[in-house]
């Protein structure tokens, strides 16, 4: 699909999800601005409700997220109300295109927006910055490999720093 058709899809992916995610932005070659778009590929932050209560600690996915995501297409992989959920996949018919949602949270924003725009040789190539600065990447997260704990990575940027890699533009990337 050109880029500029797959833009406008992306867009009205955004608009339908946007009122049940804290945060949503483009990722993958549409983000990297390729000329042809073989599939979509979305990040998000879902909105997360307090369904018990004022004084309750349990908090679930909107029911907007799943209404949402069944108005965008046929689910292909993956449980839209599954809170551990990271992945969906849907196909829209209308468009004959599948789109990649990727659900992360504050804390590996970052570190989600630099994989999933890519491409896969990029992210490989991140991923052995990211073990040569003394990180692993797991479940999404960025682990210290001498401490074992988890280290935010809440934007891009803050993840090339990490890794001590000058930061590229998305349509830099190769």
């Amino acid at each position: 699909m050109e880029l500029n058709k797959a833009i406008i899809i992306s867009q009205e992916i955004i608009e339908t999800l946007n009122e049940s995610c804290d945060r949503i932005e483009i990722a993958g070659s549409v983000r990297r601005q390729k000329a042809e778009v073989k599939d979509i590929e979305i990040i998000c932050i879902h909105t997360m409700e307090n369904e018990n209560g004022l004084f309750s600690n349990e908090y679930s996915r909107s029911p907007k997220f799943g209404s949402a995501i069944s108005r965008l297409g046929l689910l292909l992989k993956g449980k839209p109300m599954d809170n551990n959920g990271r992945y969906i996949q849907i196909e829209m018919p209308l468009y004959n295109i599948k789109v990649d949602i990727f659900i992360g949270n504050e804390e590996n924003w970052g570190l989600l927006k630099v994989i999933r725009t890519g491409p896969a040789r990029f992210s490989k190539f991140m991923m052995v910055a990211c073990q040569n600065a003394g990180y692993k990447c797991e479940k999404m997260q960025l682990i210290n490999l001498k401490t074992n704990e988890s280290i935010p990575v809440r934007s891009e940027r803050a993840f090339f720093h990490l890794v001590n890699v000058d930061f590229v533009e998305p349509n830099l990337r190769v």
